[in-house]
């Protein structure tokens, strides 16, 4: 989707999250009441306590599936514009603890320990989707990105070395960083930029009579999150396959030796790569790469 379409999209996302928002504090607020009158039930035994009870608690499911009907329109909407999973993943973790709380028969016995979790839980939902909602809102911010493929060798270079210099976690060694500043000479080269900034690029090379491969990617540190690692690959996607390419392949470390390749292991599979090989050879044994490959 371009820009505007994108922008359109962040904004229906968070209305819903905003929705849901208000439905979890509402929740919150008639929670506080349903756990006093759980305390007393408990301290008190009494009939009518319980009497009292159910019918917070009949009218806190009512707010409580309201809310729940909100944020699945809220991940949908995540999904949409390739949210994190992750963080779609930490919210949807409510939504399994409200259904398993209001099923019929638990509902009858509530007490006053698992109204505490509802709590924690709400609480928790509640800051996820504003975490969510900081990074809509940084999203918003963000001036109209231009993602295009960049034809002069120079400007490849230029763009090349000054985003893998902000990457140095990635690209610790100076001789590797310069080899791939280098190698962008010839290649299909794909940047993102704001107005005229350069935010992010990345290059593929051929590797095969039907596959390319994405050399290097990279994205200033400032701006992760944001959804262009994701732009780049699409736009580059686009170009391989007008260029008559069958797949994509790229090579990272293997998950679970290095923190910050975990971060990059996810990321690809995000974009639906699969793992195809590992290649210690092609690494050290503390650093094995590993090969994925996607279908175009």
């Amino acid at each position: 989707m371009n820009s505007k379409e994108m922008r359109q999209e962040i904004e229906k996302a968070m209305e819903f999250g905003e929705a849901a928002l208000e439905n979890l504090r509402t929740a919150q607020e008639k929670l506080e009441n349903v756990g006093k009158w759980a305390k007393f039930d408990v301290l008190s035994g009494g009939s009518v306590t319980s009497v009292v009870k159910m019918s917070k608690m009949k009218d806190l499911q009512g707010n409580i599936e309201l809310a729940k009907i909100k944020i699945r329109c809220f991940e949908k909407e995540l999904k949409d514009i390739q949210f994190s999973a992750e963080l779609r993943a930490e919210i949807d973790g409510f939504i399994s603890f409200a259904d398993i709380f209001f099923d019929g028969a638990a509902i009858d016995y509530a007490v006053y320990s698992q109204i505490k979790e509802l709590k924690k839980q709400v609480s928790d939902a509640i800051y996820r989707i504003e975490k969510a909602m900081d990074v809509l809102k940084k999203r918003l911010e963000l001036k109209t990105r231009d993602i295009s493929e960049i034809i002069d060798d120079s400007e490849k270079e230029n763009i090349a070395r000054a985003i893998l210099e902000d990457l140095q976690e990635w690209f610790a060694i100076p001789e590797g960083r310069e080899r791939y500043i280098q190698d962008s000479a010839g290649k299909f080269f794909i940047c993102a930029k704001e107005e005229e900034k350069p935010l992010g690029f990345l290059y593929l090379k051929q590797t095969g009579k039907d596959t390319v491969e994405i050399a290097v990617m990279g994205v200033l540190k400032q701006y992760h999150r944001n959804g262009i690692g994701r732009e780049l690959f699409e736009f580059a996607k686009e170009i391989a396959r007008r260029k008559g390419y069958s797949f994509i392949q790229v090579k990272t470390v293997r998950m679970e030796k290095n923190e910050d390749y975990d971060q990059t292991n996810k990321f690809f599979l995000a974009l639906g790569f699969k793992e195809f090989d590992v290649l210690p050879a092609l690494g050290n044994e503390a650093n094995p790469c590993r090969i994925y490959v996607t279908a175009l």
